[in-house]
């Protein structure tokens, strides 16, 4: 959702669009902040995450590439 759409959510608003407690949300954006999948910025008290779309496009092309090469 938040990749696909590229939105900017919080912690509380990604939580409640899939239906996990806040502290789950939290650990699983942070992986994928980690993984560079995500950035995040404050804003005042909240945490917005965001996809890092060059990041994205960059691991889509490596993989295509890979596939291509490995499967023929």
């Amino acid at each position: 959702m938040l990749v696909y759409e590229a939105q900017e959510l919080t912690v509380n608003e990604v939580a409640d669009f899939v239906n996990v407690g806040q502290s789950t949300a939290s650990e699983h954006l942070s992986y994928l902040k980690r993984a560079g999948i995500l950035m995040s910025k404050k804003e005042g008290k909240a945490v917005i995450y965001y996809p890092n779309k060059e990041r994205i496009a960059y691991s889509l092309d490596s993989l295509s590439s890979y596939l291509r090469n490995c499967c023929k």
